[in-house]
């Protein structure tokens, strides 16, 4: 029994040992590796212990001493060697034994193990000006190689050595030797020479155009008169980042590659270009309000050529615009201007629905700018810009100018008291949505250096509300601009941006849409020459609106007037119904309460306005019980302290107060509130 029990084990023993040989895979001829050399020592010879040796290039770097069936343990030597790849471990028989198998190993004997590597290979390139001379090569390290000589140069040049980029090391040898990945570039240098003429680089050029040097040439003349033209890869013309961003003067350097330190500086003036607009808006109906007066704007300001249309799909943002890519569906209005000022719908290519895909708009013509724009909505959320990257890639890859250029459409906020859905993520607040449209065209597209323009209408739209038209730029819903003044600012804005023309040139246009008075057109341009000045933060207009905006310390010493309110509101301005007396029924009825109509005697100069947060007024007026024009009805304020003063009064003989709330419009039950956060304070003695 104790015979049989004794080999079991031998055998089970064995049986372990040849399991130790999975894994084991046979060895390539390698230099780098010595073999099987540093064998066992027969067996263990009656030794209690068991020596593991790691050899690493004939050097031993680590031994351990182990008890017969313990596991050899991870060696701490370095593996690493410069050009190689560790591999595994080497048995002294030849084979290679993963270390992750061999550290499961149980050792039965000494036994050495050598590590084995295999040889890296790299990528080795050889380039003339830029441009590479034959095919990458991929050697191993180590190995020489020899610099190409059988390429071709130009007559006025000849190669001195080669230079590995990233160094600044001159390689006069005619072999190398490989150490990693690496390009070369021929160093050359002038053969002698008589002059240099440089020809057709422009002095001159247009306002957020880039430097067309296209038909420019380099030549070098010799003593026997022959000349040599250069390439267009042995010289560089260098533009600065904001070249043709204002109307200035830039410098432009020409330097030739093949002489260190030869070149050539140009002083080139920018000029405002009244010669031609070519633009393509892709956006939504925000585009469409842009454009629409944009063509006499243009024309006004006595450009020769002008190409203006928009792509647009209602509410359209960034991704929206992505997504439809996905199918390239037929759902974009494509409205352009033809020869005769007309705002057309383009039908070439289109369906009777006169609906296009926005490939079919951008190869319309060949654009010289494309302007993006985000949906209102989500104009102030930086995130959500994040694919504007992907959208001006597809449109490049449509466009049929290859040196298009792109511009980005500041939107504008929302009119305050608007309770669509859409402005509650800025909490119905016109300041805080504008305040975060400027943050996120700031953050994300100023940097984006592709746009070579950002078109501030936003900052525009903001500017007049600071002047009496108030917040009254808007229409159908408190967002789209108003069809004479908004638009009329928006395409003053644009089209002043685009050419880059001057302040002079802007106000001295004649054209002015039907309908405004002398003021508002007044108001229209100084809001959009201090947006183009300032775009990113707000300008008090001159044209400030009557009354001084005051604190609570103005009611200090001043007693409440006791008012009455009546359900309904006034409208001065009204041509198709009452507009002196109060309008109590249907329609938007519901969104007011009035006060009575004063005079100068009720409310003298000094008496103090007073409206809660969240409230606002319509300070409505009348000459003699007279119609106002529509232009110059009073606009809604929602300051919370307004002294009056000889200007608030003007030339009205009587004055009211229509009230609404800005989130909510119906203000139904809430006819207690109103004396609370309507109220005016009379100066002692009044």
């Amino acid at each position: 029994m104790k015979r049989f029990f004794i080999t079991t084990v031998l055998v089970l023993t064995a049986a372990l040992f040849a399991l130790c040989g999975c894994g084991e895979t046979p060895l390539p001829d390698n230099p780098d590796n010595p073999g099987s050399s540093g064998g066992t020592d027969g067996g263990s010879g009656g030794k209690t212990t068991c020596t593991v040796t790691f050899v690493i290039d004939g050097e031993t770097v680590e031994t351990q001493e182990l008890n017969p069936g313990e596991t050899i343990a991870d060696p701490k030597c370095d593996t690493s060697k410069e050009g190689h790849t560790f591999e595994g471990w080497q048995r002294p028989d030849g084979k290679l034994v993963k270390w992750n198998y061999v550290s499961e190993r149980k050792v039965t004997e000494d036994i050495t193990l050598t590590a084995y590597y295999s040889v890296n290979s790299y990528k080795i390139g050889f380039y003339y000006m830029g441009e590479q001379i034959g095919a990458t090569k991929k050697l191993g390290y180590g190995s020489e190689f020899a610099f190409p000589t059988d390429f071709a140069v130009g007559s006025a040049v000849e190669v001195t050595g080669w230079r590995e980029r990233g160094s600044e090391e001159i390689i006069s040898s005619s072999v190398a030797t490989v150490k990693r990945d690496a390009a070369y570039d021929a160093v050359v240098k002038l053969k002698p020479y008589k002059s240099i003429s440089y020809d057709g680089f422009p002095t001159e050029c247009y306002y957020l155009y880039g430097y067309d040097c296209e038909n420019a040439s380099v030549t070098l003349v010799y003593d026997d008169g022959s000349e040599y033209s250069l390439k267009k890869s042995e010289y560089e013309v260098i533009v600065p980042d904001d070249f043709a961003t204002e109307c200035k003067q830039y410098k432009i350097t020409v330097n030739i590659k093949l002489e260190e330190g030869l070149e050539r500086t140009f002083n080139v003036n920018v000029k405002e270009n009244k010669s031609k607009i070519s633009v393509l808006f892709i956006g939504n109906s925000y585009s469409d309000d842009t454009i629409d007066l944009s063509y006499n704007v243009a024309k006004g300001l006595g450009l020769d050529s002008v190409d203006i249309a928009t792509l647009y799909h209602p509410g359209c943002t960034i991704d929206m615009h992505l997504n439809f890519l996905k199918s390239n569906p037929r759902n974009y209005i494509f409205r352009y201007f033809d020869k005769n000022g007309e705002l057309n719908t383009a039908e070439d290519n289109m369906n009777t629905a006169k609906l296009s895909t926005m490939e079919e708009g951008i190869k319309f013509k060949p654009w010289d700018f494309i302007i993006l724009q985000q949906g209102s909505s989500m104009s102030g959320v930086p995130g959500s810009y994040g694919n504007i990257g992907a959208l001006m890639d597809y449109v490049r890859s449509k466009a049929t100018n290859p040196n298009v250029r792109f511009a980005f459409n500041m939107t504008w906020a929302y009119m305050d008291g608007r309770v669509r859905d859409e402005f509650a993520k800025y909490d119905y607040s016109q300041k805080k949505m504008y305040d975060s449209i400027i943050s996120s065209v700031k953050s994300q597209v100023e940097p984006n250096k592709t746009f070579v323009a950002i078109i501030p209408n936003g900052t525009a739209v903001q500017n007049a509300r600071t002047s009496v038209v108030g917040d009254n730029l808007t229409r159908d819903g408190a967002d789209h601009l108003t069809y004479e003044l908004g638009r009329y600012i928006a395409a003053l804005t644009f089209v002043s941006k685009m050419t880059g023309v001057s302040e002079a040139d802007i106000r001295s246009l004649a054209y002015a849409p039907s309908g405004l008075g002398a003021t508002q057109i007044a108001i229209a341009k100084e809001s959009a020459i201090n947006a183009l000045k300032t775009p990113f933060a707000v300008t008090q207009s001159t044209y400030a609106p009557p009354g001084i905006v005051a604190d609570a310390s103005s009611i200090e010493g001043k007693t409440e007037k006791e008012l009455t309110f009546s359900r309904g509101y006034y409208y001065s301005s009204n041509t198709s119904g009452d507009y002196y007396g109060l309008i109590s029924s249907g329609g938007i009825s519901g969104n007011y309460y009035a006060t009575a109509k004063f005079t100068k005697a009720d409310l003298p100069v000094g008496s103090v306005i007073y409206v809660a947060s969240g409230w606002q007024y319509r300070p409505e007026g009348w000459i003699n019980g007279g119609r106002n024009l529509e232009a110059d009805r009073p606009a809604n304020t929602s300051a919370q302290y307004i002294v009056i003063n000889e200007a608030w009064w003007g030339n009205y003989t009587e004055r009211a107060f229509n009230i609404s709330k800005l989130k909510t419009p119906d203000i139904t039950g809430e006819a207690d509130v109103i004396p609370t956060v309507f109220k005016i304070y009379l100066p002692n003695g009044d």
